[in-house]
């Protein structure tokens, strides 16, 4: 476990990020484009580099549903900074495309995967993937972002296009009605730095947006993962970068504990996190 001294200086990094962040807030001009991620990223990929295998279960859960071959062409739709990004170049042997209107995380991602083929762009703009040709990527992946994009509709036609005949799309985002949706719709919203807003998908919700489009979903779950951590406090300072909290440690673990539940597993601390999983087929 990092000794009380690293966590210290973690903490003076999650906070001069945090000042960083509420500079650019401040200095926003009001009616110019907002796009969240560019004042938050910093903090974000700080998260994921202070605990890598958080996350791992959902990482883990993707490459199950993807089965990844080597030699195959891959697009990750929302990378942020890339925290499944750098796995598709170790799963494929072929650098990966990856998509994302943020500059700030597409800063982070260049330096997580180096290999990668960058897109600034949103992904549901029609033109955004208008450099590849229909039927280029073998599969393509998402973890977390969709629910960030204004119309899912135009991104799932998009994907559509690129996507070759029998290529697969799989991705993970939260469910509604679900405690992952109501921890950020309860606390994110209020408390996030930059307020949160999201719409979140369904199984029924995802039939209607590939409804007319040539996508089949094989599989739709819910599955109830655990983000896993080597103490409370390595927890707290993960949710401090991930939701860009300004908060002290014991109303983070309140508000996670409380809404999504906490229990201690062979000396780590585990964050009960339920996401939706998806399938879907290009036909």
């Amino acid at each position: 476990m990092p000794h009380e001294l690293e966590f210290d200086e973690e903490n003076r990094k999650f906070d001069k990020a945090l000042l960083e962040a509420r500079k650019m807030l401040a200095n926003r001009v009001e009616g110019e484009p907002f796009n969240e991620f560019n004042v938050r990223g910093k903090l974000y990929d700080l998260a994921h580099q202070l605990a890598p295998e958080a996350r791992r279960g959902e990482i883990d859960t993707i490459k199950e549903w993807l089965v990844p071959k080597r030699g195959e062409r891959s697009l990750d739709v929302a990378a942020g900074s890339g925290f499944l990004t750098k796995y598709l170049l170790a799963w494929t042997s072929v650098p990966p495309v990856a998509i994302d209107p943020s500059y700030s995380q597409l800063a982070a991602l260049r330096r997580n995967a180096p290999e990668t083929i960058v897109v600034h762009a949103y992904p549901d703009n029609a033109r955004a993937l208008k450099g590849f040709k229909d039927g280029h990527f073998d599969f393509a992946s998402s973890l977390g972002g969709i629910h960030h994009v204004a119309s899912q509709r135009a991104m799932f036609t998009n994907v559509a296009r690129v996507l070759r005949k029998g290529g697969r799309f799989v991705f993970a985002d939260v469910c509604s009605d679900t405690l992952v949706s109501r921890h950020f719709d309860e606390v994110v919203a209020r408390k996030c730095l930059t307020g949160h807003t999201a719409t979140w998908l369904s199984p029924a919700r995802i039939s209607e947006l590939v409804k007319g489009l040539p996508l089949v979903a094989k599989r739709v779950e819910v599955i109830t993962l655990y983000m896993r951590f080597s103490s409370e406090r390595q927890m707290y300072l993960f949710f401090k970068g991930l939701h860009a909290y300004d908060l002290s440690q014991e109303e983070v673990l309140r508000d996670l504990g409380g809404v999504l539940g906490l229990s201690s597993v062979g000396g780590e601390v585990h964050l009960n996190w339920p996401l939706l999983f998806v399938s879907l087929e290009k036909v």
